[in-house]
């Protein structure tokens, strides 16, 4: 256990954003409250409220637990620009977490169960789970949702699941006037089904039908079902339609990782091939199984 280890600006300026979230995972793991200071500092100042309120909220809770409430209104103070167009709900929130910062572990029934709710909420619960590293000092034992919950897979995708993934595509283009209140059919990789949130709501593990199909998932798929002959025509209806883009050979564009194809291109395409006539009918099934793939 290394509870004591610091991060200099310089040396987090050194890790991309994934590493900097692992070496929160160490610090929780660690229980080094320091540590886990000075990376929210330093991602709050780096990219402000704008990006993730997940920073603030994290902040108001550890420097409520170090009791150094100064120190973080100080910090507000110097970086107020940041917090501008902070939205309600990181308010709200922060403003509680400092009060149960400060009290922690000795905390009442309410707080106990407002904590609950936040670690049971998939837009905070990864961040609760980080920070409560030490729940065990509570009055009563504490239940969310964990971190590794929410990296759990899946692989049974029934027909009945499929449909609702496409389904899923058609709704969300129909939606009009995007914002954060906006309702969105949402894939819940946790529950394995779709289910609807407004888009300020959606939290991880949560991920919008957008119908953006990664193309060397579905271009496998279709060879892996109905051989060359049928991934050789979709290679090339591809790259009619993107001729602008595509300026490479077939077995080039067959290779290339997380590149997206629209729902609506891979069914029209399936419908003009006509030496399986039951693609057209089958193409849908095959898009939602991309798409479910990607994210499992």
């Amino acid at each position: 256990m290394n509870n004591d280890k610091r991060y200099s600006k310089e040396a987090l300026d050194k890790m991309n954003v994934q590493e900097r979230y692992e070496e929160i995972l160490n610090c929780s793991s660690d229980q080094n409250i320091f540590g886990l200071i000075d990376i929210f500092k330093y991602n709050f100042k780096k990219y402000g409220t704008s990006a993730s309120g997940d920073n603030l909220i994290a902040l108001s809770y550890l420097f409520g637990r170090i009791h150094n409430i100064d120190e973080f209104i100080a910090l507000l103070n110097d970086n107020i620009v940041l917090s501008i167009g902070i939205d309600e709900d990181t308010l709200n929130i922060s403003k509680n977490l400092i009060v149960i910062g400060v009290a922690y572990p000795n905390l009442n029934d309410i707080q106990i169960k407002y904590l609950e709710t936040l670690y049971n909420n998939p837009k905070y619960c990864a961040l609760i789970d980080n920070l409560l590293f030490d729940k065990d000092l509570l009055p009563r034992k504490i239940k969310g949702i964990t971190c590794d919950e929410l990296q759990r897979k899946n692989n049974n995708f029934p027909d009945k699941l499929l449909d609702m993934v496409y389904n899923a595509f058609e709704l969300n283009d129909k939606v009009e006037n995007n914002n954060e209140n906006t309702i969105l059919n949402v894939y819940d990789r946790r529950h394995n089904t779709i289910i609807q949130k407004a888009y300020c709501k959606i939290g991880d593990a949560e991920f919008i039908a957008s119908g953006n199909i990664d193309a060397y998932i579905i271009l496998n798929i279709l060879e892996e079902k109905y051989g060359e002959k049928c991934l050789a025509y979709f290679v090339k209806k591809v790259m009619e339609l993107h001729h602008d883009r595509y300026k490479v050979k077939p077995a080039e564009l067959r290779m290339w990782k997380n590149e997206w194809i629209n729902y609506k291109m891979l069914e029209s395409i399936a419908a003009k091939y006509y030496d399986i006539p039951e693609l057209e009918h089958n193409i849908k099934h095959l898009i939602a199984l991309a798409f479910l793939l990607k994210l499992n």
